[in-house]
Order: C-alpha cells, then sequence, then structure tokens
C-alpha cells in the first residue's frame, strides 16, 4: 500500500510538471508570436500617463511622418494585440497606425481607485479624446476604426469633433440593437449573461458565438489562460458593462445624424453578438456618405476572420477621405 502511495505520488508530480512545461511552452509560443508580429508590422508599445491613466499602445509612427493618422479602437474585452494582427499588417505601409489598450482592458492601467473611478460612456469618451490629443496633438486630423463597443466610442468621436476626425470605420458596432441578436435571445431565455463568463464551458460558448471561422489559436491550454485572465479582469469588465454598455444599447441614435464624415460599416453576415440587421438603421439614417458591406460566412470579428477583405475596403475608403 505504502509503495503504491509513493508511485501515485510521483506519478502525479510527473503529470502535473508535465502540464506545467505544456503550459510555459504555449505561452512562450504567444509572447514569441506576438514579439514577432509586431516586428514584422513594425509596431512600437509606448506607454503614457494621463489623469490617472497609465494607456498602453501601439504606435507605428510618429508626427514627423506624412502618412495619415488612423487610430483603431478595440471592443468590450479585447484589446490591442492578437485580434488586429492580420489587419494591422495591410495598413501600416499607408497610414501610422495607433490603437490603444482601451480603459480598463489589456495592459492600460488605472492609477486611482476603481471603485472611485467613472466608467460612464461619455467620461470613457473623454478620456480617450485627451490620450489621442496627447499623443498626435489637438489639431492634427485623423481616421477612426472602432470594432463593436470600440465602434460606439468611434461613433462620438466622430460626431463631437467633426473638424479633427476625417473618416469613420465601423465593423459590427455597438449603439443601434433593434433586432436580438442569438446572445441577446439567451439572456432572455435562459437569464445568462454569456458577455461576462462565470464557467469554462460558458467561456468557450461565448467563444464559438463570436467566430464563425475557428481561430487560428484555439486549443485547451490557451482556452485555459484566456478563461483565467478573464476572470482576473472579471470586476473592472463588469463596471463597464453596468455603466457604459448595458443603459446604452441604442445611444447612437443621438449621434448618427450628427456625423458628417464618410463612414463605412463593414458587418458579419452570421454575427451572433450584434445582428447584422441592425445595419438598415445607419442606412435609413445616416447622410449620403456612407457605405456598407455585409460579409458572408463571418461572425463578429470580421476584421479577424477577414482581414485581407477588410483591409482592403478600409485603405480605399481612407484614401478616399484623405484626397477629398
Amino acid at each position: 500500500m505504502i509503495s503504491l502511495f509513493f508511485i501515485n505520488v510521483i506519478s502525479l508530480f510527473f503529470i502535473k510538471k508535465y502540464i506545467i512545461s505544456i503550459y510555459i511552452s504555449n505561452m512562450f509560443l504567444i509572447k514569441s508570436f506576438e514579439y514577432f508580429k509586431k516586428y514584422q508590422i513594425n509596431l512600437s508599445e509606448k506607454n503614457i500617463k494621463i489623469n490617472n491613466i497609465c494607456w498602453s499602445y501601439y504606435d507605428s509612427g510618429n508626427n514627423k511622418d506624412n502618412k495619415p493618422i488612423v487610430i483603431i479602437l478595440h471592443g468590450f474585452q479585447s484589446n490591442k494585440k492578437f485580434i488586429w494582427y492580420p489587419l494591422i499588417k495591410n495598413l501600416t505601409n499607408n497610414f501610422r497606425i495607433i490603437i490603444p489598450d482601451m480603459i480598463g482592458h489589456g495592459d492600460t492601467k488605472i492609477l486611482s481607485n476603481i471603485d472611485t473611478f467613472d466608467f460612464t460612456l461619455l467620461h470613457l469618451v473623454y478620456q480617450l479624446k485627451y490620450f489621442i490629443n496627447s499623443v498626435i496633438g489637438n489639431k492634427n486630423q485623423f481616421h477612426l476604426i472602432g470594432s463593436s463597443f470600440g465602434g460606439l466610442m468611434a461613433s462620438i468621436l466622430a460626431a463631437t469633433y467633426q473638424k479633427q476626425v476625417l473618416s469613420l470605420t465601423l465593423y459590427s458596432p455597438y449603439g443601434i440593437n433593434i433586432v436580438d441578436s442569438v446572445i441577446s435571445d439567451i439572456y432572455k431565455q435562459y437569464n445568462k449573461n454569456l458577455l461576462i463568463p462565470n464557467t469554462r464551458e460558458e467561456h468557450n460558448l461565448l467563444k464559438s458565438l463570436i467566430f464563425y471561422n475557428k481561430p487560428v489559436f484555439d486549443n485547451k491550454i490557451i482556452s485555459e489562460y484566456l478563461f483565467k485572465y478573464h476572470n482576473q479582469k472579471k470586476y473592472i469588465y463588469l463596471k463597464i458593462l453596468y455603466n457604459s454598455i448595458i443603459n446604452n444599447s441604442n445611444i447612437l441614435k443621438r449621434y448618427v445624424k450628427l456625423i458628417k464624415q464618410p463612414v463605412l460599416i463593414i458587418w458579419g453576415k452570421n454575427d451572433n453578438i450584434l445582428n447584422v440587421k441592425n445595419i438598415h438603421y445607419f442606412k435609413k439614417n445616416m447622410s449620403n456618405n456612407l457605405s456598407t458591406y455585409i460579409v458572408d460566412k463571418c461572425g463578429h470579428l470580421v476584421q479577424y476572420e477577414y482581414s485581407d477583405l477588410c483591409a482592403k475596403l478600409t485603405k480605399n475608403h481612407i484614401l478616399r477621405s484623405y484626397k477629398k
């Protein structure tokens, strides 16, 4: 019995050691991939402290460049990294790309007390504008790209700062939700908010709803890493969700008619997070400067699943706007 006990202990030790080594090797691969991609597409990772926020962002140039400035805003629970690499690689030759980790996301840190920080939508937008002014100056003009919740923030910026924002590109934007989606149906029917998954099963279900085409990095080790990472951020995600997102599901109606810049909207036909049918509201209520493109066999992250197409459409849209 004793010998069997020691055999089990030794076996468990080596099994754990093996699992840990696999985890470390996968994380090493992820970090190596991240470093390689940054180097490949000429992105510098920078930090700047503004109003008790330490912003982390990628920047492919500086204010001496003559390239048009393009600022990219990611969505809720995303970041400046992996989802954007396939798109950015097609844009850095033509534009200076700036992509921040939004407040409460990625490596951007709130230096004050999180419990007293103002997470309301307009405050987040104002802080974002302070960041943009600090990085490029308050007189330089720029183009905006926004995905999902980042699309809402980009739209508010375009409507509010019309002289600085030259064009607007939206990927599956949040803020006009007249038609229910799969994820909202699940919430109504089962009272499960998959935007903040509580279990591994819910996390995997959310991932399956986000993507129509399976992502490149998709295995159990990486899924476990992402689940734990989201759990670490869960408290701040909940604050953003309840202060900025839930009560603003149709707030973009206030701003749509104020947006005068050329607008391009690209949406996945099979988006389970935000229903593509909401695009008809933009068509009815925006000016003649609106162009739309619906991508078949595509989920919520259209810029990831069809990065080459999005880059081509986005680049042509920005260059047309820039020439005007």
